[in-house]
């Protein structure tokens, strides 16, 4: 993935009538550093929720599908991936208008939260006891080693 930019924070915002959803300004400023800051493309969680690439980050993803030989496999990731995505506008408000079909898990309160090359949205957390418990269950020892290996702490 890229090191131009870096989305981080969590932020709570609601989507509008029209099912808009205004992006944070400090993320903004971060997707001005991408390929195209003017869109994002939009992937549904398993769990509900959303997450939105910048353009650098979806690249990479394609490339990565590129990348797998075997063709079971390749075909399963292809239809998730390609099958579920959509390209999203931001308008110059800053908003995306995010289509029916992929805010159906989501409600009007929800989260946004820098995940360094991606932004996930998903809905707001019922009070802040729910947010501290779903943080604080995750310790350091219990992340992979090979994936922390390197990393600043």
């Amino acid at each position: 993935m890229s090191s131009r930019f870096s989305l981080m924070s969590r932020y709570e915002h609601s989507l509008d009538d029209k099912g808009r959803l205004a992006l944070p300004v400090k993320h903004r400023e971060e997707l001005l550093k991408s390929g195209r800051p003017e869109e994002v493309v939009a992937l549904p969680l398993e769990t509900g929720g959303l997450v939105f690439y910048p353009h650098e980050s979806w690249q990479a993803i394609e490339a990565d599908l590129r990348k797998i030989i075997d063709s079971d496999e390749r075909e399963k990731a292809l239809d998730f991936y390609m099958g579920n995505a959509e390209r999203l506008s931001i308008d110059k408000s800053g908003r995306v208008l995010i289509p029916q079909r992929q805010r159906l898990s989501l409600l009007r309160e929800v989260e946004v939260r820098g995940a360094l090359y991606k932004i996930v949205v998903s809905n707001r957390p019922l009070d802040f006891a729910v947010r501290a418990a779903s943080f604080t269950n995750v310790r350091l020892g219990d992340i992979n080693p090979d994936i922390i290996k390197g990393l600043p702490l």
